[in-house]
């Protein structure tokens, strides 16, 4: 069926392209973030330390 020189679809074409499912998105392989980015482990581990210590000295010195 042609109207204006554009052919249109058959009404059921049209209805089998919208069950149709498409494939999923490509999922990213799950990167080690603390190997690429060691920033925030390093600085997670020195606040740990530093509130150790903190505690350490409030506790024993008098």
């Amino acid at each position: 069926m042609e109207i204006g020189g554009r052919r249109l679809k058959n009404v059921e074409t049209m209805a089998v392209e919208s069950v149709t499912q498409s494939a999923p998105p490509p999922r990213s392989k799950p990167s080690n973030t603390f190997m690429e980015n060691p920033k925030i482990p390093i600085a997670v581990s020195l606040l740990i330390a530093d509130s150790i210590l903190i505690f350490l000295i409030i506790a024993f010195v008098p």
